[in-house]
């Protein structure tokens, strides 16, 4: 914090007494003389060098005590104005008493009243902050916990639907091996046999070559066939073992046991009295057939 006030007086102490109170700070003072002829520049000159330093503070506060308007008058002075329109560090003016005002009041980023006041713009009370970070700490531990607890029970649910992945390389393998195993048989066997064939097909005639040939692709044929036949086999009975347990889960094995299916007027499946009145109209469905009845006796 850039204090820029006289050496002296009780201005300077005032504003070390509350920002020490407040937040302890660390202060750079740039003494000046507050009234007089060599004040406007040593005003403006004080704010340049604020501005020119190499470790600039993040905000300067101009301050003097009360005093007569022609004491306040460097304030007003276009010197002193210009630097404060032209400083990049916020510049708060604390001129005078609460009821003075300067031009330097109205070009500065902030006025305070009196200097002190300027101090407690600056900092904030360090007791307010303690309070506020316990209040915040205590509500980011409650928040930790809760989040930590939702995605427990999230993390748990997941596990319990998770399959070990080494169970299902387990039954990927034992499916596929076979499989693969097959086809390495059945393809060494068409290459021997095709090694065979084209080794042979030197010692022959092309009529025996063409004749041996259609011979290798019919067996080939037939082979296939059967391998085709016996998956259509597999998958009918596959089918039909499915057709059995839908069959055994149809209604109408209910049916067979002695229960009746019960329909209102509209063909809908009544599933109680409650929305029954006397004579109204049934539809009763046997295993074969059906009959309609009226209501003319209701039993809660």
């Amino acid at each position: 914090i850039g204090v820029i006030t006289s050496v002296t007086g009780v201005v300077i102490e005032d504003i070390k007494k509350t920002i020490r109170e407040r937040f302890p700070s660390h202060l750079v003072l740039w003494p000046v003389s507050v009234q007089g002829i060599k004040s406007e520049l040593e005003i403006s000159n004080a704010i340049k060098g604020f501005n020119s330093a190499k470790s600039k503070p993040e905000v300067i506060i101009l301050a003097r005590g009360g005093g007569s308007i022609e004491d306040l008058m460097p304030f007003n002075s276009e010197l002193v104005v210009s630097s404060i329109n032209q400083s990049v560090i916020p510049i708060i003016s604390a001129i005078g008493h609460e009821t003075d005002y300067t031009l330097s009041d109205l070009a500065a980023d902030k006025r305070a009243s009196t200097p002190t006041y300027a101090a407690n713009i600056v900092v904030p009370e360090i007791k307010n902050l303690k309070k506020n970070l316990i209040f915040l700490e205590a509500n980011l531990n409650k928040n930790i916990s809760a989040h930590f607890k939702k995605n427990s029970y999230k993390v748990n649910a997941a596990k319990s639907r998770i399959i070990n992945p080494k169970n299902i390389l387990e039954l990927s393998q034992g499916k596929y091996s076979d499989s693969f195993r097959y086809l390495e048989q059945l393809l060494f066997s068409l290459l021997s046999k095709y090694n065979l064939i084209i080794e042979r097909s030197y010692l022959k005639n092309p009529k025996m070559i063409l004749e041996n040939k259609n011979i290798s692709y019919l067996n080939l044929k037939n082979s296939h066939l059967k391998s085709f036949s016996k998956f259509l086999k597999l998958k009918k009975s596959t089918l039909q073992n499915f057709s059995k347990i839908l069959d055994s889960l149809s209604y109408e094995r209910l049916l067979e046991k002695g229960f009746v299916i019960v329909k209102d007027k509209d063909m809908r499946i009544i599933k109680n009295n409650e929305s029954l009145k006397l004579e109204d109209t049934l539809n009763i469905r046997f295993l074969k057939g059906t009959v309609s009845a009226k209501i003319k006796k209701i039993d809660n």
